[in-house]
């Protein structure tokens, strides 16, 4: 008798872990569903999203106050260096700056001193542009430099024409 009762508590310990298999195996599958469920839910309106920022003006401007206000919130010492400065000075501008007019609303006394200076001033310009495109293309945003109209715009990096 105790040889019939011991077989039969195998056997149901091999259902139970047999069924607690199948029912894990049931909850990792419905994980995995919602995961991607959720994710092709959220990719359809991202995507739509993203396509009103390229198409819009207006909506433009808000992701980059968005993208910029990120910046000062993850990085407050990196948004009171000159990329920074230089990013909100373009953001202001939407419709872009020429070289010159951001050089003389970036450093005071840019108009009044000599030519070598403003040469000097031009470079570190040139260097600051470079280190900004490097600094805010983690949070989206690039300066670009519009050759036909020669004024240096911000705009989100997946924005491709200007």
């Amino acid at each position: 008798m105790s040889e019939v009762h011991s077989n039969f508590e195998k056997q149901n310990e091999h259902t139970v872990n047999e069924n607690n298999n199948v029912h894990n195996n049931k909850l990792k599958k419905k994980k995995l569903i919602r995961k991607s469920d959720h994710f092709s839910k959220i990719q359809l309106p991202l995507e739509m999203a993203l396509r009103d920022v390229t198409l819009s003006s207006n909506a433009t401007k808000r992701w980059i106050k968005l993208c910029l206000s990120y910046a000062e919130f993850v990085a407050p010492s990196e948004s009171l260096r000159e990329p920074a400065r230089l990013m909100r000075l373009l953001s202001e501008h939407t419709s872009g700056l020429r070289r010159g007019e951001i050089l003389s609303l970036f450093y005071d006394q840019y108009k009044n001193s000599s030519v070598q200076r403003q040469e000097s001033f031009r470079i570190c310009l040139e260097k600051i542009v470079q280190r900004a495109r490097t600094t805010f293309s983690k949070y989206d945003l690039t300066i670009y430099y519009c050759k036909d109209i020669k004024k240096y715009i911000i705009a989100p990096i997946f924005k491709k024409e200007l």
